[in-house]
């Protein structure tokens, strides 16, 4: 059953574009290597849900020239869409199972 899912999610449109978009990312190593600098500091000023906003102001200034590098732009919106895409997937599953997270309220 896993495999079936994962099958149809390969298959999916929006799957196919972040892959293509990948592929076309890492074609420029350079761009892809800053990319993934700039991905893991944003990680690491988001991580704990504290988020310093004139922090990560400061990291979107440096690294300004590279988030409007095509490529990467549209990376970042194929990945958004796989991303909500899954959390739907999740949020789904749990709510068609009852999962009970009653634990999670106050």
């Amino acid at each position: 059953m896993t495999h079936r899912l994962i099958d149809s999610i390969k298959q999916s449109d929006y799957y196919r574009d972040y892959q293509e978009c990948l592929k076309a990312l890492k074609k420029k190593k350079d761009v892809y290597e800053r990319f993934n600098q700039f991905r893991r500091q944003y990680y690491a000023l988001t991580k704990d849900g504290q988020e310093n906003f004139s922090e990560i102001e400061k990291l979107q200034q440096e690294y300004h020239a590279l988030l409007v590098d095509t490529d990467v732009v549209e990376f970042m919106d194929a990945e958004d869409k796989v991303c909500a895409v899954m959390k739907d997937m999740y949020d789904t599953i749990a709510e068609g199972l009852e999962f009970d997270m009653d634990f999670m309220e106050g």
